[in-house]
C-alpha cells in the first residue's frame, strides 16, 4: 500500500501515527517550550483553526517567540487575530448557498411532493436535524479549507429496518450522512486509477477491556469502509497494526464513501491533497504575529522609562516609578529610554506588505479584496468572488449532492424516483438594497406564510453574511416557526 510520510497531529480526532501525504510540511519546534509548535500542526487542523480563529489564535500560543524574548506571556495576552481566511473562503461559498437550492423529487416526470423517504432525508439528512442545504454548506466549506472532503452515506443495521415506508418516515429509519475530514484519514488503498478500494478513518477512543490484562482502558478505534462492509477496527494487542472488531455489511455493491476534491490531485496514490488556501492561512498567521509585535513596540514606546542623573543608590536599576538612575558623571541629559522608533516603522511597513501579498494571492484565485466603510466602524476589507470560482464551487456541490442521492437510492431500491437539484450558475453582483425593495413590495402584496418566510430568510442571509454562522443559523430557524400571515394574506397554509 502506498503511503506518505508520518507526522504528529494535535487533532483530538486523529491518531498520532496517522499517514499524511508527501505534500504536508515537516514539524518543527518553537523557540519557547511554552509556545505551541505551530509548524508541528497537521496542515488540515491548521486550516480549520485559521478559518474559525480558534485554538492558539485565542490564547496567543500560535505566536512564535524569539529566542531572547522575555515578555512572551505578556505579548500573548494582548494578541488579537484579524481573520482574513474566513471571508476569503466564504466569498466562494456564500453566493452559492445564500438562496435555497431548488430540489425536486418526481415520479414518471410528475412532481412527488410527499410520501417518500427522500423527502425526510432532505429535511433531516444526518439524523441530527440538519437539512440537506445546511449539510452541503458545511461540507463545501470543509472541502474548500482542506482541498478534499469525504461524505459517507450510511444506513441503520438490517435488523432495525422498519416494516414499511410510513414507519420509516415516522421513526427516521432511513439512510443518513456524515462527513469525515482529511485530518481523520488513517490509512487507505487505491487502485491503479486513483480510486479508493478501502479507506480507514480515526474515530474517538473507546473504553474497553484489554484482552491481555483484562483491565478496562482507553483504546484507539477506527472506521474502515470498503465495497462490502463497514468495519469497527482497533489496535492489535502488539500495537503493530489494526485488527477487526466487528463488521457490518452495507449491501449496495459500491463504496458508500464520496471523495469530493476542491483542488487538483497531484498524486493518484493518495486520497489526500494539499489545502488550496494554505498559503493565505500562513500569511494570515504571519500577520497575527506581526500585529502582536507592533503592539508590543507601541506599548514599549508609550511606557518609556525616564532616566536622570542621581547620586542615590541603585544606579542603572529601574525604580518603582519607571526611573532609571545613571551616574552623576554621565554626559547624557535626562530623557526617556524607549525602543528605536524605526523598529516600529519597519514592522508596520512589513505588516502592510504582508496584507498586500495576501490580497494579491487571493486575487489570483478570483477573490477580490475591496475596502469598504462600515457604519460606525473604520475601513474594513470585504472579499468578493468572481464568476469562475463561484461556478466551480456550484458545480462541485451539484455533483456531490447527486452522488449522495444515487447512493441513497441504492440503500432504498423499493423507493423509485427521479431527483433534480438546481444549483445557481449565473453569478452577478448582488444589490442588497434593491433586493430588499423587491421583497418588501412582494410582502405588501400579501404572500402565503411559507413564501413570506422564505423571502425574509433570503434578505436576512444577505445582510448578515459576515456575522457569526451559529448566530445567523439560530436566527434563521425562527423564520420557519413564524405563524402569522403577512398583511392581506388569507392563506394560512
Amino acid at each position: 500500500m502506498p503511503v506518505g510520510k508520518q507526522i504528529k497531529s494535535t487533532s483530538p480526532e486523529a491518531d498520532n501515527s496517522k499517514i499524511i501525504n508527501e505534500q504536508t510540511y515537516k514539524p518543527t519546534t518553537a523557540d519557547n517550550a511554552n509556545a505551541r509548535p505551530i509548524l508541528g500542526l497537521n496542515v488540515y487542523d491548521f486550516m480549520s483553526y485559521s478559518y474559525h480563529g480558534t485554538e492558539g489564535y485565542i490564547d496567543g500560543s500560535f505566536l512564535v517567540p524569539h529566542s531572547r524574548e522575555i515578555f512572551y506571556d505578556g505579548r500573548r495576552e494582548l494578541a488579537f487575530y484579524k481573520n482574513y481566511v474566513k471571508p476569503v473562503v466564504r466569498a466562494m461559498i456564500d453566493p452559492v448557498f445564500n438562496s435555497e437550492i431548488s430540489r425536486e423529487v418526481s415520479q414518471n416526470g410528475k412532481a412527488k411532493p410527499e410520501g417518500l423517504m427522500v423527502h425526510g432525508f432532505i429535511d433531516n439528512c444526518d439524523n441530527a436535524g440538519s437539512n440537506l442545504h445546511q449539510f452541503m454548506d458545511t461540507v463545501v466549506t470543509t472541502g474548500q479549507l482542506h482541498g478534499v472532503v469525504f461524505v459517507i452515506v450510511d444506513n441503520f443495521p438490517k435488523e432495525e429496518h422498519p416494516a414499511n415506508t410510513k414507519e420509516a418516515i415516522e421513526n427516521r429509519k432511513f439512510p443518513y450522512l456524515y462527513m469525515k475530514k482529511a485530518s481523520q484519514v488513517h490509512k487507505w488503498k487505491m487502485d491503479k486509477f486513483g480510486n479508493l478500494e478501502w479507506i480507514m478513518f480515526c474515530e474517538k477512543d473507546e473504553i474497553a477491556k484489554n484482552t491481555v490484562t483484562g483491565v478496562a482502558e482507553k483504546q484507539k478505534r477506527y472506521l474502515k469502509i470498503d465495497k462490502v462492509n463497514f468495519y469497527k477496527m482497533g489496535k492489535s494487542a502488539k500495537g503493530d497494526g489494526e485488527v477487526e472488531i466487528e463488521a457490518r455489511p452495507h449491501e449496495i455493491g459500491r463504496m458508500p464513501v464520496i471523495s469530493c476534491y476542491f483542488t487538483d490531485r497531484t498524486d493518484i496514490e493518495t486520497p489526500l491533497v494539499h489545502p488550496p488556501h494554505y498559503d493565505i492561512a500562513r500569511i494570515n498567521h504571519q500577520i497575527f504575529n506581526k500585529d502582536s509585535e507592533i503592539r508590543d513596540q507601541e506599548r514599549a514606546q508609550g511606557f518609556s522609562i525616564l532616566y536622570v542623573q542621581s547620586d542615590q543608590p541603585g544606579d542603572f536599576n529601574v525604580g518603582t516609578h519607571n526611573l532609571l538612575n545613571i551616574p552623576m558623571d554621565s554626559k547624557f541629559p535626562p530623557g526617556f529610554a524607549s525602543p528605536d522608533p524605526n523598529i516600529l516603522k519597519g514592522l508596520m511597513e512589513n505588516g502592510k506588505e504582508l496584507r498586500e501579498d495576501l490580497l494579491r494571492i487571493a486575487g489570483q484565485r478570483g477573490i477580490i479584496g475591496v475596502t469598504a466603510a462600515k457604519s460606525g466602524v473604520a475601513m474594513q476589507w470585504d472579499f468578493r468572488a468572481e464568476e469562475a470560482p463561484l461556478k466551480s464551487t456550484s458545480m462541485k456541490a451539484d455533483w456531490l449532492e447527486h452522488e449522495i442521492i444515487k447512493i441513497f437510492q441504492l440503500y432504498t431500491p423499493n423507493e423509485v424516483f427521479e431527483y433534480h437539484a438546481e444549483y445557481p450558475d449565473n453569478f452577478k453582483p448582488i444589490n442588497i438594497d434593491e433586493n430588499i425593495k423587491v421583497v418588501d413590495s412582494a410582502l405588501l402584496m400579501g404572500m402565503p406564510r411559507k413564501a413570506a418566510a422564505i423571502l425574509k430568510r433570503m434578505v436576512f442571509k444577505s445582510i448578515t453574511k459576515k456575522q457569526d454562522e451559529d448566530d445567523v443559523s439560530a436566527a434563521l430557524a425562527e423564520f420557519d416557526e413564524q405563524t402569522e400571515p403577512t398583511p392581506g394574506n388569507t392563506d394560512n397554509e
